[in-house]
């Protein structure tokens, strides 16, 4: 899919491991309600994906991650703002690394099957479903 300049482009992580996805928790201003969605963040100007991933990880949880390859990129439109999302297959670099959220941001390690049970944002519901499918 074609981003354009309007669209902001966000960068995700899809870390899985032992059947479970990382997810992290992230309150929405406008209801104070709680969805999970794939770690990641914002490319900055100059940043590849991978870079910005990586930084938007250790920033966020603290830790160091291997990008392996894109999974998925879709436009998600919500009201006010286009996003392109590319969604990205890592590792941890560390077997069983020592994660540190930040901004009272929750982590949860999620089994593949469960996904749907939840409150997931909508814009990270597309990859949930394929990745159910490879169940």
């Amino acid at each position: 899919m074609k981003s354009d300049n309007t669209a902001i482009k966000v960068s995700a992580a899809v870390i899985i491991t032992a059947g479970k996805v990382l997810l992290t928790s992230r309150k929405v201003p406008e209801s104070d309600e709680i969805f999970w969605e794939f770690p990641g963040g914002k490319v900055e100007a100059g940043e590849t994906l991978a870079q910005a991933l990586r930084r938007e990880i250790i920033e966020e949880l603290g830790a160091k991650i291997i990008v392996l390859d894109l999974m998925r990129n879709i436009r998600f439109d919500y009201p006010g703002k286009s996003v392109d999302l590319y969604f990205i297959r890592c590792l941890f670099v560390d077997d069983e690394p020592r994660l540190h959220p930040h901004d009272n941001q929750q982590i949860r390690q999620i089994p593949l099957d469960q996904l749907e049970q939840i409150n997931l944002l909508p814009a990270d519901l597309p990859l949930a479903e394929q990745l159910k499918q490879m169940l």
